[in-house]
């Protein structure tokens, strides 16, 4: 009998167990469900439902540290975390979800050491390797992150965030081909998760494939229509591609997502200012400075939108600023010269070009803009001499030969100025003002019909620009041909020329 009760009291027993485990299993899967649906609130409660039943359980308290980690509520999560570890102080997973709480609080090398315990305790967990590579990673440590994410996969060849991670590596590496490889084996593993096809999309263009790029972003924004990043980055790939509309588009997608993003607002200013659409950049780059008035990057591009909006003394006031922030900036030094340019202000102009150019003697944009500032003035010998320095240190700069040929007319110097208009053109053959003003220069030598050559040449390459109809009907009338000339002269009135009108009233009019 006895045996028969003491048989019948474990039943009893191990009845009651079995109810309160499957209690305790349901409410633990409950408020797993409602975490996986970003249902924090009704996780929480479940998971401390857990603990009023257990206060040992360790999957609870888990639970809540993980739900104070998603809602970063870090100053909970550090107390569940402290808690569990008084609990269970030899335990991989709550060394883990430490590591996590330094890692979401720029802590990594914290939570390396926090990862590197869970590893020590159970060295055959992937996860613990591919999230230690993330703070390795983030310290810029790329071979020690590459040699615990390839762990992490040789553990778990399904982990697809060890993938993603040496793809991220290699990108960070400037390695795009194998940066693409990785990201793709990830995006193998798992085709619904929009970054890895966000980095890839970075990737590919970076490695000159635009339309690859378009491609990957626009499935990332597929599976995420509030990826602002992405939205931006196939912005900027618009950009490159000159589909100016479709920039703008994705620019402003961007901006509804997040109006006070810093890097969109710059790059919508950016976008207006080389559309020439200058006081709208006044407006994006004025709405970077109001959130962030310290930006030396957006009081230097407002800078140039007011200078190319010939509002001189406002261009001035933010080169000043920009140059208060950070005074060793060349570009700075640069806008701020070229405003007391626009002002006729010789004197600092001058002072502020040459400062530049001793911040940093070889660089040659500053002494490029320095020669232009000495022609700004008529000082064109100086000018010339400089431009002759740019041309030993570096002779493809960028419109060097255009500009010294215009210096060297100035000087009278038209043999050297011929040469350099070819080398010019060389540089640049679909420029029409190259020919424009190489036209000017054969008429100037007496070389009538190269001349005429020059300005035809300029027409068909932009139609819409009078200049050269004014000069060849001169030429053309100095020919003999006055009906070639008013024709010339008509149609650069009818583009704007009032000097054509001046041609027409002189030359052209019936007697």
């Amino acid at each position: 009998m006895p045996r028969y009760v003491t048989f019948l009291l474990f039943s009893i027993i191990s009845t009651f167990g079995y109810a309160q485990n499957r209690s305790l299993d349901a409410l633990l899967d409950e408020a797993f469900t409602h975490f996986m649906k970003g249902s924090y609130a009704e996780a929480r409660k479940s998971y401390e439902m857990v603990l009023e039943k257990d206060n040992r359980n360790k999957d609870a308290s888990l639970g809540l540290a993980r739900v104070a980690l998603e809602l970063r509520e870090f100053k909970e999560a550090k107390i569940i975390l402290k808690q569990s570890l008084d609990k269970f102080p030899a335990d991989d997973e709550v060394f883990y979800y430490l590591g996590n709480l330094f890692y979401y609080q720029e802590e990594y090398d914290s939570a390396i050491w926090c990862y590197q315990q869970s590893i020590r305790i159970d060295d055959g967990v992937s996860m613990y390797y591919s999230d230690k590579a993330d703070a390795h990673l983030e310290l810029e440590q790329y071979s020690i992150a590459l040699q615990n994410y390839l762990k992490a996969i040789e553990i778990d060849p399904l982990n697809e965030l060890a993938w993603y991670g040496v793809g991220l590596v290699y990108f960070f590496q400037e390695t795009y081909d194998s940066s693409r490889y990785y990201l793709s084996r990830a995006i193998s593993i798992n085709p619904l998760e929009p970054d890895f096809y966000y980095y890839r999309g970075l990737a590919r263009n970076l490695s000159g494939d635009a339309f690859g790029a378009l491609k990957d972003l626009n499935f990332c924004i597929e599976l995420d229509t509030l990826h602002l990043e992405a939205f931006l980055e196939r912005g900027r790939v618009y950009i490159n591609l000159d589909e100016i509309e479709s920039a703008f588009d994705d620019l402003f997608e961007a901006y509804t997502i997040d109006s006070t993003h810093l890097d969109v607002l710059g790059e919508i200013g950016n976008l207006y200012l080389s559309e020439l659409m200058f006081e709208d950049a006044i407006d994006a780059f004025s709405a970077v400075l109001e959130i962030d008035p310290l930006s030396e990057i957006a009081l230097y591009n407002r800078g140039l939108a007011y200078l190319y909006n010939e509002d001189n003394q406002n261009a001035l006031k933010d080169f000043k600023k920009a140059i208060e922030i950070s005074p060793d900036d060349v570009n700075f030094h640069l806008g701020k010269a070229n405003a007391y340019l626009q002002m006729k202000d010789e004197k600092n102009a001058i002072a502020s070009f040459l400062y530049a150019v001793e911040l940093q003697e070889n660089n040659m944009e500053a002494v490029f803009n320095l020669a232009m500032g000495y022609a700004g003035f008529d000082k064109f010998r100086d000018s010339y001499e400089l431009l002759k320095k740019i041309e030993q240190s570096e002779p493809e700069y960028p419109g060097l030969y255009f500009q010294k040929a215009n210096i060297a007319m100035e000087l009278g110097l038209f043999a050297e100025a011929l040469k350099d208009y070819d080398l010019a053109i060389i540089d640049n053959p679909q420029n029409p003002l190259i020919f424009f003003r190489r036209g000017i220069l054969l008429y100037e030598i007496d070389e009538l019909n190269g001349a005429i050559d020059d300005f035809s040449h300029a027409i068909r390459l932009e139609p819409d620009f009078p200049n050269p109809y004014v000069n060849r009907g001169m030429i053309k009338l100095e020919l003999k041909d006055k009906e070639g000339a008013c024709l010339d002269w008509k149609k650069a009135f009818q583009l704007g020329s009032t000097y054509a009108q001046q041609l027409l009233k002189t030359n052209c009019r019936k007697r």
